[in-house]
């Protein structure tokens, strides 16, 4: 089923003319590179990165002076707008967002029972990823 899934991909990207990666060269059975199963671990992101840099032609940097300083900065602010995007995308209860649950009176303003107030609180979420995604961008170019 996932190599079907890959050989799609792989099909779609000769048709746009784009260029595939493939990271079958990263082995996500390992228990150093996912955390749960499903999230990669810092050393499971690196090899992943490690992986698109080959396929897209350069060659990875893998030395330990290349994941201190602004490389771990970037790190950081990757997985904190990963974090953010993650509470914003799932939200907790999507009863109270957009199902059979927004009439409950937990899901509205108590001075305000007109005010629906956790769509609004969503929304503050976009600015914040945002921010992470400029700072992103900033400590990339900041890379040697």
């Amino acid at each position: 089923m996932l190599d079907d899934y890959i050989e799609a991909i792989r099909e779609l990207a000769e048709k746009h003319h784009a260029r595939f990666v493939d990271d079958s060269d990263v082995s996500v059975e390992d228990v150093l590179v996912q955390r749960d199963g499903i999230h990669l671990t810092n050393t499971g992101h690196l090899m992943m990165a490690a992986a698109m840099a080959k396929g897209l032609g350069g060659s990875p940097d893998m030395r330990a002076s290349r994941l201190e300083g602004t490389a771990s900065q970037l790190l950081q602010v990757i997985n904190a707008k990963n974090r953010l995007w993650f509470n914003y995308w799932r939200v907790q209860n999507w009863a109270f967002l957009a199902g059979d649950r927004t009439n409950q009176p937990s899901s509205r303003d108590w001075r305000d029972p007109s005010i629906r107030w956790f769509p609004p609180e969503r929304e503050k979420f976009l600015p914040l990823i945002a921010e992470r995604e400029n700072e992103i961008w900033e400590f990339a170019g900041s890379l040697p």
